[in-house]
């Protein structure tokens, strides 16, 4: 679990400066996109920490729609390798919510 943890700060702080570099402001997309981004990081700080968030039902439900919007992001912003390789660091961001929301049974006393 510890590099879990590890990789969460390395998330964390990386990501700052990334949403403050491309921050179109107040469009839909961006706040949206930032929206997905605090509540998949509410649920890694969850997994990585063992701790219960909200209900079990709400990230099974939340994890594919997540992971949807990622792709569907990734794809309508692309840029290249750049996007490519932004895209592969998040990825064990979604793993970690995928096994919060599928394969924690310890968290949600299953």
């Amino acid at each position: 679990m510890v590099l879990w943890k590890i990789y969460f700060f390395f998330i964390a702080v990386i990501s700052f400066p990334l949403y403050l570099a491309g921050a179109s402001g107040r469009s839909a997309e961006f706040v949206t996109d930032l929206a997905f981004f605090i509540v998949l990081m509410v649920g890694f700080f969850g997994w990585a920490w063992r701790k219960r968030i909200l209900t079990n039902l709400f990230w099974q439900i939340f994890l594919p729609v997540s992971v949807i919007w990622n792709l569907g992001h990734a794809y309508y912003t692309f840029e290249g390798i750049s996007t490519i390789i932004l895209t592969a660091i998040y990825i064990p961001t979604l793993i970690a919510g995928s096994l919060y929301a599928f394969k924690s049974q310890d968290i949600w006393g299953r």
